[in-house]
């Protein structure tokens, strides 16, 4: 086939050798195969798995291969190869079909494997754009002292590490990830890499939207009050308290954790039969007038929405307004408009009197 033609060629490269035990470097033997570098390390890679070369690292970032005498490489039996190669196969056949991107580094740090996950998540076309080369190449210079300072020390020390990092695509852009990343038995890396930037787009979304609902419940120019499923206060924004007089030196009302039910206004209001209601799934209208436990009357108008999380009651939301201020002003003018009646009706007797006089002839009638 032509993978096992491919294979015999490279190590024909050694074979045709006076000395075939002599170390190669991945260049000497991608020169004799006018084949590119990435290409031959991928193919010489398999090769030393398979048993059919030896290879060892040289500097920081070259390695050797050679092939070993004739009597350890007959010295296993052809069976256990393969089942190895076998078992190999499987394997790449599992990180193959994985969503994440799975890739495998020697003891150098150079790429040996990666998966097609693996080289779609950095922007790459095929798997040659990785082997051979140096994992920093898909980190900024930030993060690779990140990674020199704190993120290496500690996976030599605990055998792994997982956290999030940013990523470089081939294009330049970078990327959140989530890496995980765990020490082989030889000494390399396998590494896990998961592009998380969508779920950190919804993270930043949800913040904000509970953000603005904060700023939106604390700046209410109206009273809200939150009720658990026993319908006991747990919570009163800053106008809630305003509207019930709590003193400045206080940080919460004592009605925190009281059920509203059994406040002195509401019972002495005939009000508590109505909030029972919320419980039913009702939602409620009230207008009624309120003195606090700390002497601040008022007079409540609004309504309580019922609260339900994962289809079970969880209490209500109740918004109310202090309509005191425009409940005197409507009693002024009530208190107005009677008055003009009366004045009408007073002028009506005086003009009916002073008819009535003009109308007799003498001053006795």
């Amino acid at each position: 086939s032509q993978g096992a033609d491919i294979y015999a060629e490279t190590l024909a490269v050694f074979d045709r050798r006076e000395d075939r035990c002599e170390p190669l470097t991945t260049l000497d033997v991608a020169d004799a195969l006018d084949a590119n570098r990435r290409t031959v390390y991928k193919r010489l890679r398999t090769l030393a798995d398979r048993g059919a070369l030896r290879t060892k690292s040289v500097g920081s970032n070259a390695r050797v291969w050679w092939r070993p005498p004739a009597d350890e490489r007959s010295a296993s039996s052809e069976a256990p190869g393969e089942h190895r190669d076998r078992e190999l196969e499987r394997r790449s056949r599992m990180m193959e079909s994985a969503i994440d991107g799975i890739a495998i580094t020697d003891p150098d740090g150079e790429y040996v494997y990666v998966n097609e996950s693996h080289v779609e998540v950095y922007g790459y076309d095929d798997a040659t754009a990785f082997l051979g080369d140096h994992w920093s190449m898909c980190y900024p210079e930030s993060e690779l002292d990140r990674f020199e300072a704190e993120i290496i020390p500690t996976l030599y020390e605990d055998g792994a590490w997982r956290g999030e990092v940013l990523g470089h695509r081939r294009d330049g852009s970078t990327f959140t990830q989530d890496l995980s990343l765990t020490v082989a038995d030889d000494g390399g890396i396998i590494r896990v890499v998961r592009d998380i930037t969508e779920r950190k787009e919804q993270e930043r979304r949800l913040r904000d939207a509970r953000q603005f609902n904060e700023e939106l419940v604390e700046n209410a120019p109206f009273g809200i009050f939150r009720l658990d499923g026993e319908l006991r206060i747990t919570y009163e924004n800053p106008r809630a308290e305003e509207i019930i007089g709590l003193p400045d030196d206080m940080e919460s009302s004592d009605a925190i954790g009281v059920d509203i039910r059994s406040l002195p206004p509401i019972v002495e209001t005939g009000q508590a039969d109505l909030f029972d209601r919320l419980q039913e799934g009702e939602t409620i209208e009230f207008d009624f007038p309120f003195e606090s436990i700390y002497g601040k009357e008022a007079y409540f108008t609004g309504r309580a929405v019922p609260v339900y999380r994962d289809g079970e009651f969880d209490g209500a939301i109740l918004m109310a307004t202090d309509i005191s201020e425009r409940r005197q002003y409507e009693r002024e003018l009530e208190r107005q408009r009677e008055q003009l009646a009366a004045l009408d009706e007073l002028n009506g007797v005086v003009r009916g009197i002073t008819e009535a006089v003009i109308e007799q002839s003498t001053r006795a009638e």
